[in-house]
């Protein structure tokens, strides 16, 4: 909190300060799932994680449902990296 507000607590937040905080931490976040995912260190996941990735934020109702059509699309072999991710992530 010393950072925005001053050791003494009485400095003013500026907004693209705090901004670019959210937009770094969003970005940190983002890599931590990513890596989450990638167990190999390959720099890519698999389709079957990507949409886990997807999912993970959805209504509890609708998770059921949603892992079924993960599941459904396991079978692909695809593989996607932390683009993929991003772009998701931006939409979500």
């Amino acid at each position: 909190m010393a950072i925005w507000f001053g050791p003494d607590g009485k400095k003013s937040l500026k907004l693209d300060e705090f901004e670019l905080f959210l937009m770094q931490l969003h970005e940190v976040l983002e890599q931590l799932e990513f890596d989450m995912y990638d167990t190999t260190n390959s720099g890519s996941i698999t389709g079957l994680d990507l949409a886990r990735s997807w999912i993970a934020p959805a209504n509890v109702k609708s998770i059921d449902k949603l892992l079924d059509r993960v599941r459904e699309e396991s079978g692909r072999d695809k593989r996607g990296g932390l683009p993929a991710c991003t772009v998701y992530a931006a939409v979500r």
